[in-house]
């Protein structure tokens, strides 16, 4: 990142590029995850987690088409998921 960077422009064209890429990245990655992580990212993040169940909601920013929220909420956990993409919630 050079000095002259723009947050706000940066921002802005890392949003396009996810509400561009959305349809994309849900086909990949499904309501229930790929392949890598069901197997390899889901299950210890879950364990590490498994503390803060029950501790009330559980926060996951920048959640994607929220697969991780619906492996927290299928195990009773209460979750809150948000995007700065429109277009990865609505998918």
């Amino acid at each position: 990142m050079s000095a002259s960077s723009n947050f706000e422009e940066d921002n802005a064209d890392s949003l396009a590029a996810w509400n561009a890429n959305a349809a994309f990245w849900d086909d990949a990655q499904g309501d229930d995850g790929n392949f890598w992580q069901r197997e390899l990212v889901f299950p210890p993040t879950l364990e590490l987690l498994e503390e803060a169940f029950d501790s009330g909601p559980l926060l996951e920013i920048a959640c994607g088409n929220g697969n991780f929220a619906r492996a927290l909420a299928a195990r009773g956990v209460r979750v809150v998921a948000t995007d700065g993409s429109q277009q990865m919630l609505a998918t």
